[in-house]
C-alpha cells in the first residue's frame, strides 16, 4: 500500500466475510480511510484496520513515568516538633499539620492536591487521605415545611390504630374514610 486515497487498495477486516481481506477505499476521513468496499463480497462498511478484539499496535511512545518525590529529609524531626491531632475525615487539615492515623501512625500533611484531599507523609510512605468531609453543620438545614397534601402536625395521630366512633360504625371522625 503506497498511497492512501479514495480508490486505492488497503487491507481491512471485512464484517461480512469475517476475514482480513483487500478492500477499495470508498471514503476518507482526513488521512485515514473511513469507508471501504470488500473486493471479495462487494459489501461496503466502515474501515476496520484489524479484527475485533485484536490489540492495537504499539506506537513506540513511552508511557508516563510516575515521579515519586522523596520523603522530606527531616520528616521525623518535623513530626516530633509538633503536637499530633487524631485523624478524622471530618476535620480540616493544613500543610505541616501532624496527624495520627490508626493504621499508618504519625504523619505530616505535605500537600493539598485537590478539594477534600491531602497528601500525608508517613514513615512507611505517602498516602492520599480525605479531609473536611464534615457531616451536617448547623445552619445548613431548615425543618421541612408541611406539604399541602399532609395533615397539620396537631391532627396527626401517634398510632396507626383506627379510632372508633361513638356510634360504633368504626368510621374516623369527619366521615371521609381517611385516617
Amino acid at each position: 500500500m503506497d498511497e492512501v486515497k479514495v480508490g486505492a487498495e488497503t487491507e481491512a477486516w471485512c464484517t461480512s466475510c469475517k476475514l482480513m481481506k483487500d478492500h477499495i477505499i470508498v471514503a476518507m476521513s482526513g488521512t485515514k480511510p473511513a469507508k471501504v468496499e470488500c473486493i471479495g463480497c462487494g459489501k461496503q462498511h466502515l474501515y476496520r484496520p484489524r479484527p475485533p478484539g485484536a490489540a492495537k499496535p504499539r506506537t513506540g511512545r513511552s508511557h508516563a513515568v510516575k515521579v515519586r518525590t522523596p520523603q522530606p529529609a527531616d520528616l521525623d524531626a518535623r513530626i516530633a516538633s509538633k503536637e499530633a491531632r487524631t485523624y478524622t475525615p471530618s476535620e480540616k487539615y493544613v500543610i505541616d499539620d501532624v496527624v495520627t492515623h490508626p493504621t499508618f501512625g504519625k504523619g505530616l500533611v505535605i500537600a493539598l492536591p485537590a478539594h477534600q484531599k491531602m497528601e500525608v507523609a508517613f514513615s512507611s510512605g505517602r498516602k492520599l487521605l480525605v479531609h473536611e468531609r464534615g457531616g451536617v453543620r448547623e445552619g445548613n438545614l431548615a425543618p421541612p415545611t408541611n406539604r399541602p397534601h399532609e395533615f397539620p402536625p396537631e391532627t396527626q395521630l401517634a398510632t396507626d390504630a383506627p379510632i372508633a366512633s361513638a356510634d360504633g360504625t368504626g368510621e374516623t371522625p369527619g366521615g371521609d374514610g381517611v385516617g
